[in-house]
């Protein structure tokens, strides 16, 4: 649909590649990218056009940014080096008027758990909500909240996948074990720093050992299996994943991957309206079903694993509020180009700026 000649908006797109020149690499650690020729093609079909920035070449002086559409990429390095940076770049363009896609906020809680729960609590939607956590930055002020935890709950280090970095905790000893172990921070410099003032201060407080920020969620009782759903606009991959026996995360569990024919009853629905709320082209959106409800684990709207489109059989395309199975495997730069187009062929439509969350729950 062509917005009226007087929209602001142009049909443009600019997509912000990694220094390796990557926008979306289809599995964690290879060297090769989606085609970026194929997704600007099909970009173009859809009457939009793509141009390719890198992030150093983003010069807010040289020229407006104001009212542009911006699709950029984020990074999973370790402690979040380049990804700072990303975040930098896509803060300053939000500021120079910019619509950024996804929002600044999604991209704070890219690999970053802490963040992930603050925006969980912070979005108006009980369906979200379901599960409650607590965030802390440092070893010290676990300790001071020890006695007001209930056991058992799940332990997380803010930057971790794969169920790396997560623990089941079920008493207050194992609480402070392991969140001593995933929040240490521990530097040579701080070590020694920190002895000389505690031999010369009177009374000094230290620096704490134990900066690394995480969480505690709550445990959904008895779940040994999970579902991930990756949307892409109308297009929906659902993945069934299996935990270890005796274990509770089926994230990076190693067990076989299962692409089932049919959806169990309200999932695809309940992941549709999360998807929704949040307002994003594409969303990775875990599931764990408690026997009456379904409750949201985590998500992702950046660099997220697409494996379970790559080998998916087929996918459950969205129909008003119903949901047909497609057997077919449509490429990865056509599926990213099609939820593009679609949100944003929405945004244009609807009248609102890039807030985040759709105005209808605020």
């Amino acid at each position: 649909m062509t917005p009226p000649s007087s929209s602001r908006y142009q049909r443009s797109v600019t997509l912000l590649v990694d220094y390796k020149g990557q926008y979306y690499c289809p599995l964690p650690g290879r060297l090769d990218t989606m085609s970026l020729t194929d997704l600007s093609r099909h970009l173009a079909e859809a009457g939009w056009r793509m141009d390719v920035r890198t992030f150093p070449e983003i010069d807010l002086r040289a020229e407006s940014w104001a009212d542009r559409f911006v699709f950029y990429t984020s990074s999973q390095d370790r402690d979040l080096h380049y990804k700072g940076y990303i975040e930098d770049v896509v803060l300053a363009l939000t500021m120079a008027g910019a619509v950024v896609v996804p929002d600044f906020a999604k991209l704070r809680a890219h690999h970053n758990k802490v963040f992930m729960e603050l925006l969980r609590d912070v979005t108006p939607d009980d369906e979200i909500r379901t599960l409650r956590s607590r965030h802390f930055g440092c070893l010290e002020e676990l300790r001071a909240a020890i006695d007001d935890l209930r056991y058992p709950f799940v332990l997380k280090a803010a930057s971790t996948d794969l169920s790396r970095g997560v623990v089941l905790v079920k008493d207050r000893d194992e609480a402070l074990r392991h969140a001593a172990t995933l929040s240490a921070s521990f530097h040579p410099a701080d070590a020694v720093s920190r002895l000389w003032r505690e031999a010369t201060r009177d009374e000094y407080v230290a620096e704490s050992l134990h900066r690394r920020k995480f969480i505690v969620q709550e445990l959904v009782p008895g779940a040994s299996e999970d579902e991930k759903v990756l949307v892409f606009g109308d297009r929906y991959y659902w993945v069934h994943r299996q935990a270890r026996p005796g274990d509770f995360r089926a994230s990076g569990s190693g067990m076989p991957l299962a692409w089932p024919e049919e959806a169990p009853a309200g999932l695809l629905q309940a992941a549709r309206r999360m998807f929704e709320r949040f307002d994003v082209p594409y969303a990775s959106i875990d599931l764990v079903h408690d026997g009456r409800t379904w409750h949201l684990i985590e998500f992702q709207f950046l660099r997220f694993g697409v494996a379970g489109i790559l080998r998916a059989p087929h996918y459950f395309q969205r129909e008003g509020d119903e949901f047909r199975k497609v057997d077919e495997k449509p490429t990865l730069e056509e599926t990213f180009a099609q939820a593009m187009v679609g949100y944003l062929e929405r945004f244009l439509t609807s009248g609102r700026d890039n807030r985040g969350f759709d105005s209808a729950g605020e």
